[in-house]
């Protein structure tokens, strides 16, 4: 294993680093991660990076994507060079940094693109959706939706087609997140509160909603006339939830041909779905669980708030060891055993 340095307040990252299988990577360059926060910026103490050739961290930009590319396709020997080009130019489409972002070795981003990639009408994954086996063939990343207007757009990870074209997915990748970005409030534009601006925000986001949404122990703080925060008792990822409500917002709106992404107008689906898929090959279980039940939970009260809308959230999380396990033949061999390949933890 590479030897990753990170401070006292970290170790978390520490754990994350020692659950890949480092073993099956050759030609393996690594290098801390940028943090990039205007004049506050510098390289990272607990994240790194797969390092570029003759291309430091912090100077990737959407122009280097083919050496990205080929970066990936080396240390992972991909089956599908070019389609795998294709789908990470979507994924370092949008406005933000992606391109530099998915070089960490922890991106949420990178394990999705890396897992859902090679999925082809020709080369199809199955899924269980609410205890249903979907087959999709299509896969599309980092989709936009619009949110609010005037503002910045929901992006999703994944967007999953199935062979007959019935059913669309939305699908949120996350990490270690649920880890590492616990926390007992989180900030949000009053925006989500303005019936004119947003009414399905205004139905999630007031007392009585808030608790059966967030869990009991959670309250609406006003902040000032341009915010409000929620506040839990416990440390949770509560972050994770917020983002769910603007990508179920997002999905709505695309339900009703409220378009932002050209890629929309291709898709007729009679079913819509959005659900998160989590990874969970780390050696504590503590946090997936607490995450697991706070989506879940999360999930049933948005179905049974919005029973008439035409999205569903998925009933619980979606596992990518669950994925891998129905769907080992499709995924190339490196990449399994680098996430899945070590038995130490």
């Amino acid at each position: 294993m590479e030897v990753f340095n990170v401070d006292k307040k970290h170790k978390d990252f520490e754990m994350i680093y020692k659950t890949f299988n480092w073993n099956v990577l050759s030609n393996l360059k690594i290098q801390k991660t940028w943090w990039k926060n205007g004049k506050k910026s510098k390289y990272s103490d607990n994240s790194y990076s797969f390092a570029l050739n003759g291309i430091d961290n912090k100077d990737i930009r959407k122009k280097d994507v083919n050496k990205i590319s080929e970066l990936f396709v080396n240390l992972f020997s991909l089956s599908n060079k070019d389609l795998f080009c294709k789908k990470l130019i979507e994924v370092c489409s949008g406005s933000g940094d992606e391109s530099r972002k998915i070089t960490t070795i922890h991106s949420s981003s990178l394990c999705a693109l890396l897992f859902f990639y090679n999925i082809t009408k020709e080369h199809p994954i199955k899924l269980i959706i609410n205890d249903k086996i979907v087959t999709f063939g299509e896969v599309y990343f980092e989709f936009k939706n619009n949110c609010i207007d005037g503002r910045r757009p929901s992006n999703i990870d994944v967007v999953l087609i199935s062979v007959d074209g019935e059913t669309l997915l939305f699908l949120e990748s996350k990490f270690s997140e649920y880890i590492t970005s616990c926390s007992k409030t989180v900030e949000i534009s009053d925006a989500y509160q303005n019936p004119k601006l947003c009414q399905i925000g205004e139905k999630i986001y007031n007392s009585e909603n808030v608790k059966k949404l967030f869990g009991e122990n959670s309250t609406i703080i006003e902040n000032d006339k341009n915010s409000f925060k929620i506040k839990s008792t416990e440390n949770i990822y509560i972050k994770g939830l917020k983002q769910m409500v603007s990508h179920y917002i997002g999905a709505v709106r695309f339900s009703k041909k409220e378009y932002k992404d050209e890629r929309s107008k291709q898709f007729n689906p009679k079913n819509i779905y959005l659900g998160t898929i989590l990874f969970d090959n780390f050696s504590t279980t503590e946090r997936l669980e607490n995450y697991e039940n706070l989506y879940s939970n999360f999930s049933n009260a948005i179905n049974e708030l919005f029973e008439n809308s035409n999205v569903s959230l998925l009933a619980k999380p979606l596992k990518y060891s669950e994925y891998v396990s129905a769907n080992s033949d499709k995924i190339d061999t490196k990449i399994r055993e680098f996430y899945f390949g070590n038995n130490n933890n």
